[in-house]
């Protein structure tokens, strides 16, 4: 998700100590309870499937709907309760079946079956309900089905998925979700997964829309919109991509998020086949940013309509990283919107380098300010009461992708994610996972990396010189000198790759010398055709340091 405030301007200790060895995955908490969304998620049940069958008035927020579960359970349960907003009347629930009493609590919905449930068996719950869609504020957002007064949207990060369906909203329980949506004549649905069929409803003037995926999603993932649309079917991709906007919108829009299809293929080519059975936009006339629904991302239209780059590669990255791998515990964030953040990077450079450098920036300003406020919260335990900490989760966590990519080098960095995209494909990961498929794919040590960028607030304090300068002899007609440069950081050791550029007197003399600091000292010998004069260390201003004070001898 890119939320609106982020565009504009838990925990307990991450459970994988610092120095883990390489490969070494430490065994995680339980995913429930989450510190972070404390009153969300159900342990004990394990959702299989979801049927939802909806009518959806999309002028008057109103649904009547029947959502039909298939789960198992991991333990013996007297009762059952799922996730559900109070707002809803609850007209009937069934389990396998028979007749059940219900009550509604404030979040919850709990179900009283009429003899006791067996762990490892599975059961079929049906609950018939109607209602207007309740919207309310989670972590400072407002999620559920959001209303702009023409169209409903599904903006469901962190918890909003039971504003509208009952279900584990947690996404440690992925399922897989069949929707049948009946709207009024007039009006357009567009949801998660393939389009089955579209036609006539056995409502009086209304049209049936169904939508299937089989492959196993969060909740607050499942992409649901109704409104008085229209679809633009893209060409450029060997899958669907279709956007959904207003009429009067169609040409603009068209000509806006023409790139989709030439993003879609560059990020293939890096992170591997995409996922899932489509993609696309559903535009709502809230100013929000954007959010990441399985297959179809819900974009803000001002932002639609600008073409903002940087947002439709962010939108689309998720698709990787957040939907296909998503977050075991809500503290795990930053390895959505780190990746999804950073993604923008990979594509601006490509066609925006200006734009890429100014993005750059940013997140190197926001790393600085955390180490320098000595800010208390770090990626790997971020403040439950800010989860979506813009300088924190999203420009760090970038920051601390793009320095990993620039420590282990392009090619070896995107073979490793694509490995860890197939490690964890349709499940969930938290940090230690993501260091331990990465130790795996490379065969390097990263517990050094993850304890002072990931664990921590900090920067290297860095010093460096040139140690030396020895004439060659000639080699033709042209002279050559061997230098020898040192640069030490001297605080702590901060694994990282930067460059040190060795300057002439003439402006044209210029060579970059790669320093891996592997070690906190690192040494590097190299034959260049001048007489170096001085040294720029990071001249391009890549990565977050600091210069080291002077000794004092």
């Amino acid at each position: 998700m890119l939320p609106l405030l982020f565009i504009l301007a838990l925990l307990p200790a991450q459970e994988v100590a610092p120095g883990s060895k390489p490969g070494e995955r430490a065994e995680r908490p339980a995913a429930l309870p989450d510190p972070t969304v404390p009153g969300r998620g159900i342990p004990g049940i394990d959702v299989q499937h979801y049927t939802l069958e909806l009518a959806i008035d999309s002028k008057r927020r109103f649904t009547e709907a029947t959502a039909t579960l298939e789960l198992k359970l991991a333990e013996d349960q007297r009762f059952l309760e799922l996730d559900f907003h109070h707002m809803f009347e609850v007209i009937a629930t069934r389990v396998d079946g028979r007749l059940a009493e219900a009550e509604l609590t404030p979040h919850r919905l709990r179900i009283n079956p009429d003899r006791n449930l067996t762990a490892g068996r599975s059961i079929e719950v049906e609950v018939i309900y109607r209602g207007l869609f309740p919207q309310d504020e989670s972590q400072g957002d407002v999620v559920g089905m959001l209303f702009d007064g023409h169209s409903v949207v599904a903006y469901l990060e962190p918890d909003g998925a039971h504003h509208w369906f009952p279900c584990n909203d947690h996404p440690s329980d992925k399922a897989t979700f069949e929707l049948i949506v009946d709207v009024p004549t007039g009006q357009r649905a567009a949801a998660i997964g393939q389009l089955i069929e579209e036609g006539p409803s056995p409502r009086p003037n209304h049209t049936r829309s169904r939508w299937r995926t089989d492959i196993p999603t969060a909740t607050y993932l499942v992409a649901l919109g109704v409104g008085p649309w229209v679809r633009i079917e893209r060409e450029g991709t060997h899958m669907p991509i279709w956007d959904y906007c207003e009429e009067g919108d169609r040409e603009a829009i068209e000509k806006s998020l023409a790139v989709v299809p030439k993003m879609m293929n560059f990020f293939e080519e890096r992170f591997g086949p995409y996922p899932f059975e489509k993609y696309g936009h559903m535009l709502t006339r809230k100013w929000i940013g954007g959010m990441e629904d399985q297959t179809l991302s819900v974009i803000g239209r001002e932002e639609a309509l600008s073409g903002d780059q940087a947002l439709l590669a962010h939108e689309l990255a998720h698709q990787w990283f957040g939907n296909l791998v998503s977050p075991y515990q809500w503290r795990d964030l930053w390895l959505n919107e780190g990746w999804a953040t950073w993604s923008e990077l990979l594509w601006l450079e490509s066609q925006q380098p200006k734009m890429a450098r100014k993005t750059l920036a940013g997140w190197r300003r926001s790393t600085f300010r955390l180490a320098m406020r000595e800010h208390p919260h770090t990626l790997a335990e971020p403040d439950p009461q800010n989860l979506f900490d813009g300088k924190l989760v999203y420009d760090k966590g970038a920051m601390v992708i793009h320095l990993l990519d620039e420590y282990l080098g392009r090619e070896k960095f995107l073979q490793a994610a694509r490995d860890y995209l197939g490690e964890f494909a349709h499940g969930n990961v938290a940090t230690s996972d993501f260091q331990a498929a990465f130790e795996k794919a490379t065969g390097e040590d990263l517990a050094p990396f993850f304890a002072s960028w990931v664990h921590a607030n900090t920067l290297p304090e860095i010093a460096w010189s040139i140690d030396s300068v020895e004439t060659l002899r000639n080699t033709g007609e042209k002279k050559r000198w061997k230098v020898t440069v040192t640069a030490e950081q001297r605080n702590q050791h901060h694994p990282m790759m930067l460059e040190l550029e060795l300057r002439g007197t003439e402006t044209k003399q210029r060579f970059r010398v790669p320093l891996y600091f592997r070690e906190a000292t690192v040494q590097a010998t190299v034959i260049v055709p001048f007489v170096p004069e001085n040294s720029v260390l990071d001249p391009d201003k890549r990565g977050p340091w600091v210069p080291a004070e002077p000794r004092q001898d």
